[in-house]
């Protein structure tokens, strides 16, 4: 070997986290405390042989090793359930406050741990080192002109939540890494290579791959296939007398804002096949039931292993969750099983209390009747919550998404079995289309009158103002008048610069969330217009089922460019109308479920919405 390689390779071993041949897996994740000090921690798994991990261990940095201390409690043992014997151990390592500034560069500041030796594994060819490594990449907010320095702790970074070991044994298998981040981030988790090394993969055996690290049908046609949720990191497979030992596997996840990759992080743990004596009290045990229910209305719709709702400003959540198992144990008891919930809006200790959760404005799951949330045969319990405003994203029209993830998990031997339960809420703003601004009349003397549409709001959402801006040509945009009356639709101004430029925007909802702007309108258009009115349609009937019927208030509103369309109520196109040139009014079919939606009209005056209620 050159004397520059075999240098090179003994410092490589040298910088490594030295220990023997027995660790699992593992993982890097951040919580940023303040003022640019960030505290990492790392996370290791290893056999039961305590493999001489220490009391500390240093993460490497961009700016030099963090080190970091182990938990007071050391090392946990992880034990199949009514098992006495040790499967896994958990090292949980701390470091103490690490001050970050400046900005990740395009590829981002990678954080890793290393050490010489993996545990031998079933779905590998060799033995390897391992490489822990996690990523942080510039933000840059929208409408800002740089990214923000990380002294200023734009992120947290998201968290694998469970720290339950995988293990299974024959049949169906499900786990939920419960993805939890304090920011509200969007995330995306797939398989990705195991590292050996910054720049080599760990090798597989033949059959296997970082995408298929598990026995599927190609090693027995009797095993399900492997699925991985990507937004959810729900894990879920079949297996059908796979041999016992470790698979190891390793999951990415990506931490998105808006629409800008802000984190990476890699979590290495293999699933653990247990041996068939383990095994044997399993072999007639079932997952328990889990279902979810709607108390006030608001309709659930399948969405991602689970469920979403879609809220409102002002609207309370007001849900039944009813779990069930009906199997017994070896003594002819009916098997426990336990609900647990989690999500940044739940107090993690509590999650009856509606305090405690990250930022406030807590939800909550209250168990119907004494039996707590551990119960046998059958249970049911509440969730409530009432969103405030600070929930709603500063400048976004879409959603803001709110996870929640329930488990229920029996007492079984060797290990319990569990099923899992998405819950997406998305929460929206006041569903507002712009109002269409047009010019009544204007001169160059600065005398304009200007007229609008009617706010399209919800009923029932509460109305602010109509809010009109203004500007001399090359100007700034500034507040020109504020009208609380929603019938009042038409202003005159005097005094002002010629020619003007305008805008109109309807600030309305519990949350007073403003419109989308109009288009602009220039006063100079007055000299060579004609005075015109806003177009106007109608509906009937109002509410409406299988039809609708839309005709023009005024025959002098005739298009040839007219197009209807039809809206879902949190602004998804679902149907484009094509109206027929020949015709002042038209029958538009619907087929659509009941509740609320809107109707748009595009012409050339502009863009006109009306809402439209759909009965049963």
């Amino acid at each position: 070997m050159p004397r520059f390689l075999l240098l090179l390779s003994i410092l490589f071993f040298l910088s490594t986290n030295l220990s023997a041949g027995h660790i699992l897996g593992g993982g890097i994740d951040w919580d940023c405390q303040g003022n640019g000090d960030y505290q990492f921690r790392l996370t290791i798994y290893t056999d039961c042989t305590g493999a001489g991990m220490g009391a500390s261990q240093n993460i490497h940095g961009p700016f030099g090793s963090i080190n970091c201390v182990l938990i007071s409690s050391g090392a946990s043992n992880i034990n199949g359930n009514c098992n006495s014997g040790c499967i896994q151990q958990r090292w949980v390592y701390l470091s103490d406050t690490v001050s970050l500034s400046g900005v990740p560069p395009t590829n981002g500041w990678e954080f890793f741990w290393n050490a010489c030796c993996r545990d031998y594994e079933q779905n590998v060819a060799m033995n390897s080192a391992i490489y822990l490594e996690s990523k942080m990449y510039s933000y840059t907010p929208p409408n800002a002109s740089a990214p923000l320095n990380a002294d200023s702790c734009y992120s947290h970074s998201a968290k694998f939540q469970n720290t339950d070991p995988l293990l299974i044994c024959t049949g169906p298998y499900s786990y939920h890494h419960q993805i939890g981040d304090a920011d509200y981030d969007s995330v995306s988790i797939s398989f990705t290579p195991p590292k050996a090394n910054s720049f080599s993969n760990v090798t597989f055996a033949a059959g296997f791959d970082y995408q298929n690290p598990f026995p599927d049908s190609t090693e027995n046609p009797n095993n399900g296939p492997v699925t991985l949720d990507p937004s959810t990191g729900l894990l879920q497979t079949n297996f059908s007398g796979a041999p016992a030992g470790n698979y190891f596997a390793a999951y990415l996840l990506k931490e998105y804002r808006d629409g800008q990759l802000i984190a990476e992080l890699i979590r290495d743990i293999p699933l653990v096949v247990l041996d068939s004596v383990l095994c044997l009290p399993a072999a007639t045990n079932n997952r328990p039931n889990l279902s979810i229910s709607s108390n006030n209305g608001l309709s659930l719709v399948p969405f991602a292993g689970g469920y979403a709702i879609d809220i409102r400003q002002g609207d309370s959540l007001d849900l039944d969750i009813v779990a069930s198992d009906f199997d017994f144990n070896n003594m002819g008891i009916p098997q426990t099983f336990c609900l647990r919930g989690f999500s940044p809006k739940l107090n993690p200790n509590n999650m009856t209390l509606d305090t405690g959760c990250i930022g406030g404005n807590c939800a909550k799951v209250v168990p119907n009747g004494t039996g707590g949330f551990c119960n046998s045969i059958s249970g049911s319990y509440n969730f409530t919550w009432s969103p405030d405003c600070s929930l709603i994203k500063a400048n976004s029209f879409g959603p803001t998404l709110i996870p929640f993830t329930f488990e229920v998990e029996d007492n079984a031997c060797p290990i319990p079995k569990s099923r899992s339960l998405n819950l997406m809420v998305r929460m929206y703003s006041a569903p507002l289309f712009p109002s269409s601004l047009s010019l009544v009349s204007a001169d160059t003397l600065g005398n304009v009158t200007l007229s609008w549409t009617r706010a399209a709001v919800v009923t029932g959402t509460p109305f602010s103002a109509y809010r009109i801006y203004s500007r001399n040509l090359g100007g700034s945009f500034n507040l020109l008048d504020s009208i609380s009356d929603i019938d009042s639709l038409q202003a005159s101004y005097t005094n002002l610069a010629y020619p003007s430029e305008f805008y109109i925007e309807v600030l309305a909802g519990s949350c007073a969330a403003g419109s989308p702007a109009s288009a602009t309108i220039s006063s100079d258009l007055g000299l060579s217009i004609e005075k015109h009115q806003a177009l106007s349609f109608s509906l009937a009937p109002n509410p409406a089922k299988a039809y609708v019927s839309l005709s023009l208030d005024h025959l002098s509103d005739f298009d040839p460019n007219l197009k209807a369309y039809l809206y879902s109520s949190n602004g998804n196109l679902l149907k484009v109308y094509h109206l027929d040139l020949a015709a002042t009014s038209w029958r538009l079919e619907l087929n659509q479920a009941p509740g609320r939606y809107w109707f748009e009209l595009r012409g050339k005056k502009g863009r006109f919405a009306q809402p439209l209620i759909v009965k049963p």
